[in-house]
């Protein structure tokens, strides 16, 4: 007769060293601002991905998108209660990041150099 020492003992192995973590899958395709969307909140992807089915992968912590998802990470994101969006200015495009790290204040004084009536329109 088999019996748990001589059957199942020798096949058991340690548990393993992380635990499980419940994940939820769902297929998204990249926006053309190169963001996708997920319970009302965007996460960026890099330019690269624009126009293509992704697949999210969204836990309690964290949300990943994969585009192979057996070899490449497209983003992983925190998750952020109080942004509506989250963009890594590392996956933009150079003139896209440029553009982005402009300070505000900038075309407000170029305004300003213009003439008084623009100069006016700026101020409200």
């Amino acid at each position: 007769m088999l019996d748990f020492e001589s059957l199942d003992r020798p096949a058991l192995r340690a548990l393993p060293s992380v635990a499980y973590e419940y994940a939820e899958f769902k297929r998204v395709r990249a926006n053309i601002d190169d963001h996708v969307e997920n319970e009302a909140h965007c996460y960026s992807v890099p330019c690269s991905l624009h126009g293509r089915v992704l697949e999210l992968r969204a836990t309690a912590a964290t949300v990943e998108i994969l585009y192979h998802p057996e070899a490449d990470r497209g983003a992983r994101a925190e998750l952020e209660a109080s942004a509506a969006s989250t963009t890594g200015v590392e996956r933009m495009p150079r003139a896209h990041r440029a553009h982005a790290e402009r300070m505000p204040s900038r075309p407000i004084s170029w305004a300003r150099t213009i003439g008084r009536a623009r100069r006016s329109w700026s101020r409200s």
